[in-house]
This record gives structure tokens, sequence and C-alpha cells, in this order.
């Protein structure tokens, strides 16, 4: 929030910290420093504020629910407005969390892609609990796993009670999710290290590397030593490898001797339950890990797990390499060295000392100045990020309430026509890479999410959209706030434009693309009307708002969140 001081009447000065001021007629009661010193015998005063001091304005508030929701609400975006952004966040973060088993009928749902799917976007649209749901889907682009080539396809319970793990972990420690996944069966299969056996001995066969590389380069540390502000420790000009292949066979080493609760055979197994240790495959051997070496040892399955786990969490890249992910994931491709060192702090501390505390660091990627004001600040020019499909769509549901009263859309193969559905990447390395550069782009800049968007696929996704406004407005009546608004609202078309750009653009809409949002209606409201003023066509409303939503959901304005 942008706050000229002529805005204030300073009224009382309160004891402590409290201060009550009058602004533009409504007292608030804020929480700042106030620092005063004697000068030629006045007594002068200073006080700070942020921006997530004050209650928000609606376009500030939608660019929040933009990056910690699934999308602004119109009822969202008024509550917002009562309220600062830290006391929103404080609120969800309260907030219990919305898991997706529960929504599960009874019955045999082992091969039911679509019921997982729907369950998904019931959370997603209607959970209270929105930034943990967030959260959670950018965890599930960190802790990959896919029904995409292996038997999850046919696992699909297991694969929601794993994206349970995730909402449960989202807001947890970030050392206690890393436990969570390595024990659950669906990574533990997904992976390839359930079961996993302890080599012969002979050099003739050996554990299984899969799940011991993927954890540290793509899950916690990344594959060279970072900075605490993401950016390469360099040796001789060149980043320094954070881990060596022998450490990576210590760690396949620790990873063996897992099993699935019920029955060690993947084919039966329910994956819904941890994996347990079956001692006769692990390896009790020696294992270099990053900076110990685990002693063999014959009774050791989970403490060789904890101390190869506390190992990861212990080094150095974990903070910044977790925070960049998340800011990338949820605000920015590109953010500021700054920006990044700053979130890092908060993960390596909280301010009580604690280590991976995941509130804390949603807190601080949410408040953080580059979060709330990037947009219009010195690196604004480098500032954003492509929207993912599916948060695109989950933002037109949420925006025009397409699935009210807890009802949820029905899909089978998503990903083909838009590239991206939950837990169906095509590999471990997610729906794109973090250090994809589209071709032109300056050096050094990355645009991750540009790699779904080839021009094959932003032809299929296109007549996705086309088919989902078009027709099947009639089926969801998803359009009718907007033509209602169209209708009755006294400022007309203006007030119809400032509220989609409000919804689908955050109050960022260039003057060109309202021009055309308007001008689409207007022609459309004149072919419509007879002379004596009565209407052509009961479906010309829908037509032009069906197509103005088309339209802008090719515009770029709509695709990168900014």
């Amino acid at each position: 929030m942008r706050v000229l001081w002529s805005d204030f009447y300073i009224t009382c000065l309160s004891v402590g910290n409290k201060i009550s001021l009058l602004y533009s007629g409504q007292q608030h009661k804020l929480n700042m420093r106030v620092k005063t010193r004697l000068l030629h015998g006045l007594l002068l005063f200073s006080v700070v504020m942020t921006s997530s001091t004050f209650a928000m304005e609606p376009a500030d508030a939608a660019r929040l629910l933009q990056q910690a929701t699934f999308g602004p609400t119109a009822s969202e975006v008024e509550k917002l407005k009562t309220m600062t952004a830290e006391a929103w966040i404080d609120q969800q973060l309260s907030l219990p969390a919305t898991l997706h088993r529960p929504y599960l009928p009874e019955g045999d749902l082992a091969r039911s892609n679509h019921q997982r799917i729907n369950v998904w976007f019931k959370t997603a649209l209607h959970a209270e609990d929105q930034l943990r749901q967030r959260m959670a889907y950018a965890l599930s682009e960190i802790f990959v796993v896919s029904q995409v080539g292996n038997i999850m396809l046919r696992k699909q319970s297991g694969l929601m009670y794993y994206y349970d793990t995730l909402i449960n972990g989202a807001l947890g420690n970030y050392r206690d999710l890393m436990y969570d996944v390595t024990m659950h069966p669906v990574m533990g299969t997904y992976l390839t290290y359930s079961p996993n056996e302890a080599h012969d001995g002979d050099g003739a066969s050996e554990a299984d590397e899969n799940y011991a590389r993927e954890i540290m380069q793509l899950m916690s540390l990344g594959p060279y030593l970072l900075q605490q502000n993401g950016e390469y420790q360099l040796q001789d000009g060149e980043p320094v490898a954070t881990y060596s292949q022998e450490q990576i066979k210590g760690f396949a080493k620790v990873f063996t001797g897992l099993c699935y609760a019920d029955r060690c055979d993947e084919r039966f197994a329910t994956m819904e339950t941890p994996m347990t240790a079956n001692y006769s495959k692990h390896d009790v051997s020696e294992k270099q890990l990053l900076s110990t070496v685990l002693p063999a040892n014959p009774d050791s399955v989970k403490s060789d797990i904890d101390a190869a786990l506390d190992d990861i969490f212990a080094h150095q890249n974990i903070a910044p390499f977790v925070s960049k992910r998340l800011i990338q994931l949820l605000i920015t491709s590109n953010p500021t060295p700054a920006y990044v060192a700053r979130v890092a702090a908060v993960f390596n501390n909280n301010g009580k000392g604690v280590k991976g505390d995941m509130a804390a660091v949603a807190k601080a990627i949410f408040l953080d100045d580059e979060a709330r004001n990037g947009h219009v600040s010195g690196n604004a020019d480098n500032y954003g990020k492509l929207k993912e499909p599916i948060i695109m769509l989950t933002n037109y549901f949420r925006a025009l309430d397409v699935y009210p009263e807890g009802d949820a859309p029905y899909y089978y193969g998503l990903e083909g026509s838009i590239g991206q559905a939950p837990l169906v990447a095509n590999s471990v390395f997610n729906f794109f890479r973090f250090d994809f550069t589209q071709p032109g782009l300056p050096e050094g800049m990355v645009s991750p999410e540009f790699q779904i968007n080839s021009e094959d696929r932003w032809i299929t996704t296109n007549n996705f959209w086309l088919n989902e406004v078009r027709f099947k407005t009639s089926r969801y009546d998803s359009l009718a706030a907007l033509i209602e608004s169209y209708d009755t609202r006294e400022a007309g078309l203006n007030a119809y434009a400032d509220y989609i750009d409000l919804m689908f653009t955050q109050g960022q809409m260039s003057a060109a693309l309202r021009a055309q949002v308007i001008g689409l209606l207007q022609v459309t409201r004149d072919k419509d009307l007879r002379a004596d003023g009565t209407r052509k066509n009961q479906f010309f409303d829908q037509d032009a708002i069906g197509n103005v939503m088309i339209m802008l959901f090719l515009s770029p304005e709509f695709a990168i969140q900014r």
C-alpha cells in the first residue's frame, strides 16, 4: 500500500509501542516503533511503518490472494479490505488443515483418477486454509511424485494420501516433512527405493541411488554450493559441486531395508501407511554422508535415516535452496538475491531459534517488500512469473464462482489439454525445470513455467479455454455474476472492466486492453438492441462476456502474475 504522509492526522500517542492514528476518517490501532530524540530543546519522533501495517486497497488484496491462494474471490477481496496483510496471513496460519482423504467416498477408488482430481479441485477452490493449500501445491513441485509411467496410475488413493502428507507438512517443519516424504510408500515406489536391498558386498550389485540423488539435488540442496542469497559459490570461476558420487552411494545404502507396511510387494500394497523397516534387507556397512561417516551397525534402519536427514538438514544450502524454489513458485521467477537471503535467514532461524519453520518461511515470503511491492519497485521490469496453467484455471473458477457450494469439475486427461494436472508431471524434474530459460531472455534470467508453454501446447490450451468459456457456460452458469453486473451496474461498462481488472489482472490492466474489453462489450451491446430498446437475443450477453474472457485469457496481462 502506498501512503502519503500528508494523509495522516496523528491524534494521540499511547504508552509503549502502541499508537492510534486518525487516517482518512478511520481510526487504526497500529503496531509500530516510535523513536524519539531531543534536538535544540525540541522533542522529535519518527515512526517506522511497512505496507503490511495497513488494511489493504482492493488491488493489493487481490495481488496477495493471487500469490498466496488459488486465486482471488470477490468475498475474500472484500474481507482483506478490512485487514492488514499480516493479520490475514496470521489468520490463515491458524486454520486447521483441509485434507483430501476425507472427501473420498467408501469403496474401491484405486483406479479413480478423475475422483482424485475432483477432490483436488474441491479443496483448491473451496477450502478455507487457502494459504496452506497453495503452499502444499508448491511443495508438490519440489517433492515430486507422479502417476505417469509407473504403477501409481492404479494407486490413486495412495497419491491422495501422499498429497495429504504435503498439506499436513506445508506449515510444519521442513525436517519433519523430509522424513514423512522419505517414509511414504508413494515416494518409495516412485523413486524405486522400496524395496531397496543391501548390495552383495562383492560389487556385483549396489543399492538403488535414485532417491539418494534426488532428495539432495531436487528436494533440499541442489547440485552446487550456494551462498545464502541463492547465488552459486565459485571456485576458479566455476560452481562447486554439493556432493560427490561416493556420498550418493552412502545415502543410497541408508535408504535400503524399507518395505510397505502391509506387504513388501508394490502390486498389493495399499500405499496409505508409512513404510516400515526390514532389517534383513538393510545395508549395515559403513556409510559416507555429507559431513560424517555412519559406522557399521546391524540395527540401524531408523537411526541411519534420521542421521542422513539431519546431515542434509544441517547443510548450508538447504535454506537458500528451499527459499528460492518457493519464491519462484509463488511470487516471481527471478527474485533478487537480497529477497532470497531475507527468507533464507528466516528458514535458518524463525526468531525463536528454530530452523525449517515453514509457517515462518511462508510469512516471510508473502510479507517481504519485494512480494508486496516488487511490481512497482526498482526491479519491476524483471518481476513476475508466468502463471501455471492449472493456476490460471483455478483463478478463473474462483473469480467467477464457477462451482459454487463446494462443487468442483471432474477432469480426466487435463494434462493432455493444458499440460498440467496435480501429481501428473512427466518426471521427477516436475513440469518444468527451475533453471529453464526461453530464447531471448537476458543472460542470468530464467522463465521456468514457459517450459510448459510450447507452440503446440499453446494451441491446445487455447482450444481448452474456448471450450470452457464458450461451450460450458450454460451447464456451469459460470458467467452469471458478470452478466448480472454487466446489465445492472450503474457505472456500466467501466465498472465491469474494473471488476475484470481486479479479479484477473489485480489492478494492472493496461489502457489498451481495457479499451479492447469495453469496445468489445459495447459493439455487442449495440448489435443486441432493436430500435425500440428491446433485446434481440438473450444469449448476446453470454457471447459478449465469453469473448471478453477468451481475449483476457489469451492476453499476457492475465498470463503473467505480477
